[in-house]
């Protein structure tokens, strides 16, 4: 293999919309975390290349119940909600493996927290740096926040979900509260 060529896999993931929840993979470069990919930023950014992200092999459950599969969809990311991976060591980034930590790793904080957007309530643990504080998390640029052990439940259901990994658009969140207990 070429230096130049990237490895990439397809990892799964689920993407929870408005009115209907998203399975499928998307491709993820070797060397890039899940959050950064989908908070990607650049070139493509300013010509809106990356405003869409593409979901292969999906699976689409509406909220009236109707199933269908695609061979592939593409999801505007200002629309998702939150996107959740069932297997929370494919987000983990370099801070997860032992031993000396490569430029630019930055120690962070578990914080509880619980969020709600139009259609999810959630509580899990977002992650702050050394006197970083939750205000100064939601007020960055990045459209996708990442939390880790999350419960998630739509409103008007009393059955919560865990999920191991979650990237919660900021531009979703309704309300944000730091908890001192999880539920």
């Amino acid at each position: 293999m070429a230096e130049a060529e990237v490895r990439t896999s397809l990892i799964p993931l689920t993407f929870y919309m408005d009115k209907y929840t998203v399975s499928g993979g998307i491709y993820q470069p070797a060397n890039l975390r899940l959050i950064d990919l989908l908070n990607q930023e650049g070139e493509r950014q300013s010509n809106g290349a990356d405003t869409f992200i593409e979901v292969s092999n999906t699976h689409i459950i509406r909220e009236d119940g109707v199933e269908e599969s695609q061979q592939s969809a593409y999801l505007n990311k200002e629309s998702i909600q939150l996107a959740g991976a069932e297997d929370g060591d494919l987000a983990r980034g370099i801070g997860a493996t032992p031993g000396p930590k490569r430029y630019p790793f930055v120690q962070k904080f578990p914080v509880q927290v619980v969020a709600e957007t139009p259609t999810y309530t959630l509580s899990g643990y977002l992650h702050c740096s050394t006197g970083q504080a939750v205000g100064d998390i939601l007020r960055t640029t990045k459209m996708f926040l990442p939390l880790t052990d999350v419960q998630i439940k739509p409103h008007g259901h009393n059955i919560w979900r865990k999920a191991p990994f979650m990237a919660l658009n900021r531009n979703q969140i309704l309300s944000l509260a730091q908890e001192k207990s999880f539920m």
